[in-house]
């Protein structure tokens, strides 16, 4: 054990001292009753680390992860049993620090061992509460009643282009999310009622913007997401969903007519750039899509990068799930510019509808001014939240407790609502009312009393969370990725790494570290670009310690790394695809093995100090939060997600 601790202390003074090339850096003690300056080596702003305590519900229940570690929780935190590294010219002495090759050793007092990593905070921002973002948005899902449902459209599209140009500063966009049948529909009775020409001169105009929701899209049985199990290859699961994603389908009956022209493609070629997707999931109880989905999402639009993540409704309220899903957002939640209402998961920045941290659902326009006051009011406001607001939704003329497709694929010899589920006349002007007094109070009583907010569009989020610059990782900070990786490495890797600003998933650092250490063969000397990768898809342990050579470590990196290079074509088994194991000299390897050889390497190239040899500890696969991503449900792709999940960090705009 103490050569653990020694040699965890030599790997972080030597990054520590040679960060900067070779340049004194003062080092932060470690994290007491009171705030202390972080460690700061990627050269953006400092943070402030402010010490959490555990949660009283967490630390206790066996597991180990988040904040917590061996000082602040040692009822479930031991130290790792695993040396970080080898190295015969470096062996430490028990009474000094190793010294780095450069002048200007480290203070051997100035490390604690089991500190925690710099925690990111936000950038310096006014005291008080933080601002509310709304996302206004529309799943249209109704190809069958077109009367009722275009009537949407032509009453509500004025009313919000005259409420955005009298109230500039919110930022007013609505993102009308069709699905493929129905936007085919829409287009093709444009002739007779010019509904598709208003719809695209607002999205010129900058009011509308477009999105895919294919959830409801024909139909719910015949898909193939009916045929999917847990034992679907990857490969069935992706050549399903591109068949599903892009198909010209019946709308009354479903399956294929022709392999494209439906789906994405319908809202792309009738309307513009779809710019947001959602249900698309796998199945509906895994909420998002999983990998195999966003994979096949790309074939069709290479770009997209903004979805849906845990809804407020169906399965997702009942037996429990809202509370696992809270859980699982507040790992995803750590810093006070991260919110439970945003994350990332596959690749694909996911919105909640509501906050499953606060138990607070989005905003239904149809209900009124006084629930929306209700539900903002249950938020914690020392944070961002971006709040789903679901304008004009199917029950402006369904009545609730069927759908307009639900409905309508039951009955395909007459999928029209009959008179008994619409509401009537007088139900259907109160809820436009509603919906219009929702939208005038947002903007004339919640924005103006709360600085800073205002509606976003979906370009506006991913500028937000995703900005060109968080794309391109500089040797600096992927050196701090590293070593925050090492740092909070117990007997499984920690949920997701930081540099202690920005946040990046276990996938991430694999696909960045196999890039470096394989193109350069050490510490990289140039900024590596972020590929889109998948994996693993399998969650395999790793039963005991493996000890690997330096030189075979960064081998495999280099026969990794052109599979991983950036802009590859599309295909159905991407090359960028973490797998569970991998053959060394010394037996299968695990991903989670590998991932913390590569990062012991690249830390102690980067301080100057390369070692010979790094023992891989015997570690679990997966983060904590694959396990409560099993409790909540998923489908086969469960390993992967887990591994792709991040903290979406909030930029104010």
């Amino acid at each position: 054990m103490k050569r653990f601790f020694v040699g965890l202390m030599m790997l972080i003074l030597l990054s520590a001292a040679c960060s900067n090339g070779g340049e004194k850096t003062t080092v932060a003690p470690s994290v007491k009753a009171t705030p202390t300056a972080a460690v700061n080596p990627t050269g953006k702003a400092a943070a402030n680390v402010v010490p959490t305590a555990p949660d009283g519900k967490r630390c206790g229940d066996g597991i180990c992860g988040g904040r917590e570690n061996a000082q602040n929780c040692a009822a479930d935190c031991s130290p790792p049993s695993t040396v970080p590294m080898e190295s015969p010219t470096l062996a430490p002495t028990a009474t000094e620090p190793p010294k780095p090759p450069t002048p200007t050793p480290v203070a051997a007092d100035a490390i604690t061992p089991f500190a925690p990593a710099p925690v990111p905070t936000p950038v310096a921002r006014s005291e008080g509460e933080q601002p509310l973002y709304f996302y206004l948005f529309t799943h249209t899902e109704d190809q069958f009643n077109h009367d009722l449902s275009e009537e949407r459209y032509t009453r509500l599209v004025p009313i919000v282009e005259e409420l955005a140009a009298s109230h500039p500063d919110a930022h007013l966009t609505w993102t009308i999310m069709f699905q493929g049948s129905d936007a085919q529909s829409v287009a093709e009775r444009n002739s007779q009622t010019g509904v598709a020409d208003l719809l695209r001169a607002a999205n010129t105009a900058g009011v509308v913007s477009f999105g895919f929701h294919g959830h409801h899209d024909a139909t719910y049985l015949n898909r193939p997401q009916s045929d999917f199990n847990d034992n679907t290859s990857w490969e069935d699961l992706v050549t399903g969903m591109v068949d599903w994603l892009g198909c010209e389908k019946d709308p009354v009956l479903g399956g294929c007519l022709a392999p494209t022209g439906g789906g994405l493609y319908a809202v792309q070629n009738n309307f513009g750039d779809v710019q947001a997707a959602s249900g698309i999931f796998l199945q509906s109880e895994t909420a998002f899509q999983g990998g195999a989905t966003t994979h096949a999402t790309l074939s069709i639009r290479p770009d997209l990068l903004l979805g849906f993540g845990y809804p407020d409704h169906g399965i997702f309220v009942e037996s429990g799930h809202r509370e696992k899903v809270g859980e699982l957002m507040a790992r995803l939640a750590p810093a006070a510019d991260t919110s439970g209402t945003i994350f990332w998961a596959d690749n694909f920045i996911k919105m909640n509808g509501g906050n499953p941290i606060d138990d607070t659902r989005g905003i239904d326009p149809l209900k009124g001014s006084k629930y929306a006051a209700g539900m903002l009011a249950g938020l914690d406001r020392s944070r961002p939240n971006i709040i789903l607001t679901g304008l004009a939704s199917k029950y402006l003329y369904t009545k609730s407790g069927t759908s307009p497709t639900k409905y309508g694929y039951v009955h395909p010899e007459a999928p029209e609502l009959p008179p008994e589920w619409l509401n009537t006349t007088q139900q259907k002007e109160r809820y436009y009312q509603q919906s219009v007094e929702s939208l005038n109070y947002l903007l004339d009583d919640v924005l103006p009393n709360n600085p800073g907010s205002r509606f976003l569009s979906s370009a506006d989020i991913i500028a937000m969370v995703a900005p060109p610059e968080y794309w391109t990782v500089s040797p600096e900070l992927l050196d701090a990725l590293s070593r925050w990786a090492l740092l909070n490495w117990t007997d499984r890797p920690p949920d997701w790494v930081s540099d202690g600003t920005d946040f990046y998933s276990l996938r991430d650092l694999f696909s960045l570290l196999v890039r470096s250490l394989g193109d350069d063969a050490g510490a990289g000397t140039t900024s590596i670009v972020l590929p889109t990768a998948y994996g693993p898809l399998k969650p395999v342990d790793a039963q005991k310690a493996v000890t690997l050579s330096r030189d075979e470590i960064v081998a495999l990196a280099a026969e990794l790394a052109p599979n991983f290079a950036p802009n590859q074509p599309w295909q159905v088994t991407p090359g960028a695809m973490v797998q569970p194991t991998y053959p060394t000299s010394a037996g299968e390897i695990t991903a989670a093995q590998l991932l913390y050889g590569m990062a012991t390497v690249y830390a102690a190239d980067f301080a100057g100090a390369p070692v010979s040899a790094v023992q891989l500890p015997a570690t679990q696969a997966m983060p904590v939060t694959y396990d409560l991503l099993t409790d909540i449900g998923c489908l086969n792709t469960c390993s992967g997600t887990a591994w792709s999940f991040k903290p979406a960090r909030l930029r104010l705009p």
